[in-house]
């Protein structure tokens, strides 16, 4: 198959007859020295996140500075 035939594919990432690949059980608020960090660099800069949820810590990253907290303490 030639590179412009595989161009011309139908790609779908997630039947609708599946159910959801991510459900929103709970929001919380970022810290807010991660969004003062963030809006510091006029929000140009890299920003990054995640979770681990084995130790209850989410973490961000703004530019060079690295953020760790726990996410099931409001």
């Amino acid at each position: 198959m030639h590179v412009w035939e595989i161009s011309r594919l139908n790609y779908t990432t997630h039947p609708r007859e599946w159910p959801p690949l991510v459900e929103v059980v709970d929001t919380w608020e970022l810290p807010p020295v991660l969004i003062e960090r963030y809006n510091a660099a006029g929000g140009e800069g890299t920003a990054l996140c995640g979770i681990f949820p084995e130790i209850r810590r989410a973490w961000a990253s703004v530019d060079n500075s690295l953020f760790l907290w726990r996410f099931d303490k409001r």
